[in-house]
């Protein structure tokens, strides 16, 4: 688990491993374009592209206050 940085500093957790939760946390994130990307669209491939999957979850943590993730942005 890697704990990603808010706009304020806070920490959150984001997870979705399930396909259900991912297709979920796309909408919440206004469906990115990096994540039309076929190596996302399972969750085989999530898990081997773990790293840089995390990287583009960051950077858009990062864009948002700890109570805007909280509370679904």
């Amino acid at each position: 688990m890697r704990f990603m940085r808010s706009k304020d500093g806070g920490r959150i957790l984001l997870e979705a491993p399930r396909d259900n939760q991912w297709r979920g946390l796309v909408e919440l994130m206004g469906n990115p374009d990096w994540t039309k990307d076929e190596k996302y669209s399972t969750e085989q491939g999530r898990r081997d592209n773990g790293d840089e999957l995390r990287q583009h979850l960051a950077e858009w943590a990062g864009d948002h206050t700890t109570d805007e993730l909280f509370h679904g942005v």
